[in-house]
């Protein structure tokens, strides 16, 4: 079993979740607060620890949503970490409440932390733990769109240099008749 690193006088977390919204896909406070709360929670757990003993050392969870349908997970292993990747469809958000999207963030973590224990062949997890209560204020968590509005864009194309062909790369961004990106009002 490999050794964790210490930094700062703790252990090094095993267990990282990461996320990334298509555009068109909902972003929403309540699914990230509860994504790194539970990933912290198992982190600091020293059953979770002793259930990972891979010598790869990390796992990263990083669910996409898209508007388009889901694909299959997809488990890459790397020299030093093992990567979970899924296409979800941001459907499954349907109307935002925040303890319906708490349990899709739990639910994620499950399924992802299960099919990398399997690939890897670590026997059954440790019980799983319960999410804390959300937090009222969730501020810290939501997500601030700098999507560039197109006269942005045109000026930041200009100064990287781009004189032809600007308005097709404009025209590719999506963008609607203010000027504003897809999602940003």
């Amino acid at each position: 079993m490999p050794h964790d690193r210490i930094t700062k006088g703790h252990a090094r977390n095993w267990l990282h979740t990461g996320y990334g919204w298509d555009l068109g896909a909902p972003d929403h406070a309540t699914y990230s607060w509860a994504s790194g709360a539970f990933a912290h929670t198992l982190n600091a757990d020293p059953a979770w620890h002793t259930w990972w003993r891979s010598p790869r050392r990390e796992l990263w969870l990083l669910p996409l949503f898209t508007p388009h349908s889901e694909t299959e997970p997809r488990v890459r292993r790397r020299i030093r970490t093992v990567e979970v990747v899924l296409d979800v469809d941001s459907a499954t958000f349907g109307a935002g409440e925040p303890q319906a999207l708490a349990d899709l963030a739990v639910e994620h973590i499950q399924t992802f932390v299960g099919l990398a224990g399997e690939r890897l062949r670590l026997g059954p997890t440790p019980r799983w733990p319960s999410l804390p209560d959300i937090p009222e204020d969730l501020s810290g968590f939501e997500h601030v769109d700098e999507t560039p509005n197109r006269d942005e864009m045109r000026e930041l194309l200009r100064e990287m240099g781009v004189d032809r062909n600007m308005e097709e790369i404009l025209e590719g961004f999506g963008y609607d008749a203010e000027g504003r990106p897809p999602g940003r009002g």
